[in-house]
Formats: structure tokens, C-alpha cells, sequence
């Protein structure tokens, strides 16, 4: 768990820096354990997407506002990543 000092931080602010969170974690994977995942077969490909370094190839990731992800779970509704906003 993360817990940083994020004085007047918005939720915006918070997915950001969530968002870098991740891409930190992931950017220290691809580069310490590639042994690691080449031993379990693994594709990298969508790991390599998350960087936001590479703009044009990266895989931007998708926000939900609560409300509409909870009636969309009421409902039984599926929302596809095309339908969420980067």
C-alpha cells in the first residue's frame, strides 16, 4: 500500500498519480526481470504500451466516473474500453 502526503490533490491529481505509479512499476519490470518473464513465456507487448513515454503506441489508461461504473454493475451492463475516456 501507498500512502504519499498529497496536500489539495484533486481525484484527478490522485489517478494521476496512480496512473505514474504504475508505469513506474512496470518500466522497473521490463527492465530488471526480463529473465524472469522470457522463462514464463510471457508477452511483453501491452506491458511495453503502458509507458507514456511513447505517446503514439502507449496504452492509455481508462477513467470511469463511480456513478456510471455502479449503474453500469446494476444494470448488468458491459462497458467496453472504447467507451471510457483516456
Amino acid at each position: 500500500m501507498v500512502e504519499p502526503e498529497m496536500a489539495f490533490y484533486d481525484l484527478n491529481d490522485d489517478m494521476d498519480l496512480a496512473e505514474e505509479f504504475i508505469e513506474y512499476i512496470v518500466a522497473c519490470v521490463l527492465e530488471d526481470r526480463q529473465e524472469e518473464l522470457k522463462e514464463l513465456e510471457r508477452d511483453i507487448t501491452r506491458l511495453q504500451r503502458v509507458k507514456k513515454t511513447v505517446p503514439e503506441k502507449s496504452l492509455m489508461m481508462k477513467r470511469l466516473k463511480y456513478l456510471r461504473r455502479m449503474e453500469s454493475i446494476s444494470s448488468g451492463e458491459t462497458i467496453s474500453a472504447a467507451q471510457m475516456k483516456p
